[in-house]
């Protein structure tokens, strides 16, 4: 795991919080340097990005790893103080599953993490994750209808805008 922000505070107070739950990590404060780490780390896993920082910010920092790496990519959590809707399109579009806000908890972070590194173990393994394709009748789902989701699971919109009077999940 790699933690990246130029806030040293919050890089000393995530490398803390991940140590202390058992994972290993490197941190750093400088976005060139974790570019450099993830683009010829052997298998990298995971690496927790901070959206905003000065000469190269986490968006960038996904692409030119993308660009580098085109296969084999980490996953991605970016953390960031704002709620930019532009930001959270591109880091979609960017294939980043998990962003989390600031100030963050610990725990959550934890806990984002250790889901990451489930969701990818496969990668770990010579196998490939099993699909499962939708069927014919699934709806379509647009970027506007993930964005939603993704306020909803932060807590940023109600989570009834997503579910039908069933209580299943439309997603």
């Amino acid at each position: 795991i790699v933690v990246v922000d130029d806030e040293p505070e919050a890089v000393k107070e995530m490398l803390h919080g991940l140590s202390r739950s058992g994972l290993n990590c490197n941190a750093v404060s400088d976005p060139w340097v974790a570019l450099q780490m993830l683009a010829h780390a052997k298998h990298p896993q995971i690496a927790v990005l901070d959206i905003r920082m000065p000469e190269l910010d986490g968006l960038q920092l996904v692409e030119r790893l993308k660009d580098l790496r085109q296969a084999d990519m980490p996953d991605i959590i970016l953390i960031s103080a704002t709620t930019d809707i532009d930001d959270a399109i591109t880091a979609m579009r960017l294939g980043v599953r998990r962003m989390l806000r600031k100030p963050l908890k610990i725990s959550t972070l934890v806990h984002e993490v250790k889901i990451a590194i489930a969701e990818s173990g496969w990668r770990n393994k010579d196998e490939q994750p099993k699909l499962i394709a939708a069927p014919p009748s699934a709806p379509k789902i647009s970027i506007d209808t993930l964005v939603l989701e993704a306020h909803c699971r932060r807590r940023l919109l109600p989570e009834s805008l997503l579910s039908d009077h069933g209580g299943r999940m439309f997603l």
